[in-house]
């Protein structure tokens, strides 16, 4: 379902259905956010997430103008974006309030959407649709980690070895894992982690 605008009874039918079904979500709330924001390529091309790839992601392949690709992607235009986004952010906390798996995802490689810094921003989204910040730490590590058969990551037990508080700050947290420079071994999976598939 691509989500426009629409009835919060649909949202609300959409989401039971979900739970009904047993159906998973990987909303990317970023890749919509990112988008909602086509209309103006060059303040996306100076997001600093946006300078981590070579120029030619931000002058060729993800702008409009030299790109009609993207223009034929999405023939209504990019100003049904931003309505888009807000039904996904509801359509998120309606099927977080009927206990729906939501996991963290970001459509990699989608206009502006960064490999690395995007999923940090989907955390923030997810927060921003009504998650709870402990819950979206365990659906980006422990979920995330259950769905792919690893398991015993303790991620927010080693961000609070560190001083962090990633109950109370999403933000100054998810810093920890993309600073250059920084310590990352908690970023990193031990074989010991690994189950058998």
């Amino acid at each position: 379902m691509l989500f426009r605008s629409v009835a919060e009874a649909q949202v609300q039918q959409y989401a039971e259905r979900s739970r009904r079904l047993r159906i998973s979500h990987t909303p990317t709330l970023v890749a919509f956010a990112r988008g909602a924001r086509l209309r103006d390529p060059a303040s996306l091309a100076d997001d600093p997430a946006a300078q981590l790839l070579p120029r030619h992601y931000r002058e060729l392949l993800w702008n409009p103008e030299a790109n009609p690709l993207l223009l034929w992607l999405e023939p209504e235009g990019f100003g049904a974006l931003p309505g888009r986004y807000l039904s996904m952010r509801e359509a998120v906390a309606a099927l977080h309030a009927r206990g729906v798996p939501v996991l963290a995802g970001t459509d990699t490689m989608n206009p502006f959407v960064v490999p690395g810094a995007s999923l940090h921003e989907e955390l923030s989204h997810l927060g921003a649709a009504g998650l709870p910040i402990v819950e979206v730490w365990r659906l980006a590590t422990r979920g995330a980690g259950e769905r792919l058969g690893v398991s015993g990551l303790g991620v927010l037990v080693q961000l609070e070895g560190r001083g962090l508080r990633p109950a109370q700050d999403l933000k100054a947290a998810a810093e920890y894992f993309y600073l250059p420079g920084r310590d990352r071994k908690s970023t990193r999976l031990n074989s010991s982690h690994m189950s058998e598939s």
